[in-house]
């Protein structure tokens, strides 16, 4: 049965091949059926664009990619490739198939397999989870890219909350133009100024200069396709925010955390938003101690089996306020997955988590009531809305990307009720500061949208 796209997906379609197919960031909502657009885009001109190598996650390679190539009919053909499974001499000769997929966590081991001039589309999935240059990841896609005739990144939230780290996603899709070069000290001394040094001078944090962050989006528009999406496709989703004072002995504890971290990390000339977003960023022993006593809890050198909870009155919320319908649960810790795993145990509620390799078809399948996950486990890609439309946030993540598209995964195509997303925290933490800080970030996808 052939596919009919939607007129906004149609039109990206159109535009690329008119344009004859360039590099482009694809900066399309996150329910907008990016897969579908390209998938379709592939079979009808498999001459010039494929073979292709789509990089994703793992279990959206698996799960939204093959299902959409299904769609297709037989169009194209396509193979999964997983480097634990996979033998090398199997992917030396390149396998002779159409779409080849490979994750982001393994997909370096294997870039030295891929011959030279064999492919010719790269497309990247997600490719905001690939901006930082330092990291082998990012080094081995940039090694990739030469093989191409051109590349595709797709992302729902094409504006980082950290606009350092712009250049290095938008490298690797036309391979530093937008920006005007190959180097990455180019363009922080372009639009920044450093900010925090080490003693030994290595700059570990920068300043936007006066103009620059208009500047740099209006350079991402002119490499982006952007496009909103058509109203039989549109699902949204609303935030509702509980907030809980801490307790005496949570507070007093945070307190020290937060003035020994202050007394690391301030220099001469910081103001309180300074401060603030060295804290958000800090990797620090005491700074972790804070994140972990904004979700309720504080454990030794890391170890989930020695947390302490100084205040249950996130459990106790979860425990009375939201237990009795469909649930997705969000969590960012072990100990704080391990209490909630309690909670649902003693009052007798089913669930399931992503170890289970079911968890996604139980969900949907509304077998359980309750899917338990970190974010990152499930944010990008997956098809959730079947089994529930109530989301809730124990502890907040490090980036509104994760947010939003962790609230994406019911907000999608086929969700037939309005997505209450509750958020769960206490005042006065940085869990409350990162919750602020989402909204600039929000404005600048926003903005990118409305172009």
């Amino acid at each position: 049965m052939p596919i009919t796209l939607y007129d906004s997906q149609k039109s990206v379609h159109d535009q690329l091949k008119e344009e004859g197919y360039p590099s482009k960031l694809l900066a399309l909502p996150t329910n907008f059926g990016k897969t579908l657009t390209l998938l379709s885009l592939l079979a009808s001109d498999k001459e010039e664009l494929t073979p292709a190598l789509v990089i994703a996650p793992k279990r959206v390679s698996e799960t939204s990619w093959t299902a959409d190539i299904e769609k297709l009919g037989g169009d194209l053909t396509y193979q999964l490739f997983d480097a634990r499974k996979q033998k090398q001499r199997d992917m030396e000769a390149s396998p002779d198939v159409d779409v080849l997929f490979t994750s982001v966590h393994n997909f370096q081991k294997a870039a030295d397999l891929i011959e030279e001039g064999h492919f010719k589309t790269l497309i990247i999935d997600e490719i905001d989870l690939m901006k930082s240059t330092t990291s082998a990841r990012w080094k081995a896609a940039k090694s990739l890219r030469k093989h191409f005739d051109r590349c595709w990144g797709m992302t729902g939230t094409a504006v980082p909350s950290d606009l350092t780290t712009l250049w290095g996603m938008t490298y690797l899709i036309d391979e530093g133009q937008t920006f005007g070069t190959r180097r990455v000290a180019d363009f922080l001394h372009r639009f920044f100024v450093p900010g925090h040094s080490l003693p030994s001078g290595v700059v570990v944090s920068y300043e936007e200069k006066a103009g620059a962050r208009q500047e740099m989006l209006h350079m991402l528009a002119s490499m982006s396709i952007v496009r909103q999406t058509d109203e039989a496709q549109a699902v949204g989703y609303e935030v509702y925010e509980h907030v809980f004072q801490m307790e005496p002995q949570q507070k007093k504890l945070y307190r020290t955390a937060m003035q020994e971290s202050i007394q690391l990390l301030k220099r001469p000339g910081d103001g309180e938003e300074d401060i603030e977003q060295k804290l958000l960023e800090s990797t620090s022993a005491k700074a972790s101690i804070m994140r972990q006593l904004s979700t309720g809890f504080h454990m030794e050198d890391g170890d989930p089996k020695t947390a302490q909870w100084v205040s249950t009155k996130k459990l106790d919320a979860l425990r009375w306020g939201f237990l009795g319908g469909q649930l997705l649960i969000f969590f960012q810790y072990i100990a704080e997955r391990d209490a909630i795993l309690r909670v649902l145990e003693e009052e007798g509620i089913s669930y399931t988590t992503v170890k289970d390799k079911d968890a996604v078809a139980k969900w949907n399948r509304r077998e359980v009531s309750c899917l338990v996950a970190h974010p990152a486990s499930i944010s990008h890609g997956m098809n959730l809305q079947w089994g529930g439309s109530t989301i809730l946030w124990m502890s907040l993540p490090a980036t509104y990307s994760i947010f939003h598209q962790g609230n994406m995964r019911l907000a999608r195509k086929g969700q037939t009720q309005g997505v209450e997303v509750h958020v769960l925290k206490f005042s006065c933490t940085l869990e409350d500061a990162r919750a602020s800080r989402y909204e600039r970030q929000k404005l600048g996808n926003d903005w990118l949208l409305s172009q």
